[in-house]
């Protein structure tokens, strides 16, 4: 028992460091955004192209990958109602590579 606290803080140090390194750049124009999961799919395809174009789906449902103008696009992902937003090999991790290279 006296090891659970200790391990628990490792797992999410581990995490916020992880979330933060994947965090989108200035520049980039292909961004992941994982929108809430209690949003319908109507309500996440909407608001991804309100920012720019679905470049792919991800693994999960509520996950897009969003291709668009680089100024500002982060921002604009954010305010569209994403919980997360990724960028550079992150963002390329969340589909299947085939669907970006069309």
């Amino acid at each position: 028992m006296r090891f659970i606290l200790p391990i628990l803080l490792l797992v999410l140090s581990t995490t916020v460091v992880i979330a933060l390194g994947a965090g989108p750049r200035s520049g980039e124009r292909l961004l992941a955004a994982v929108y809430p999961p209690w949003w319908s799919d109507a309500r996440i395809a909407g608001a991804a192209a309100s920012v720019g174009d679905i470049a792919a789906a991800g693994g999960v449902r509520n996950v897009l990958v969003i291709h668009g103008d680089p100024s500002g696009l982060a921002a604009r992902v954010r305010r569209s109602g994403a919980l997360l937003v990724l960028g550079g090999d992150a963002a390329r991790l969340c589909a299947d590579p085939q669907a970006l290279e069309a």
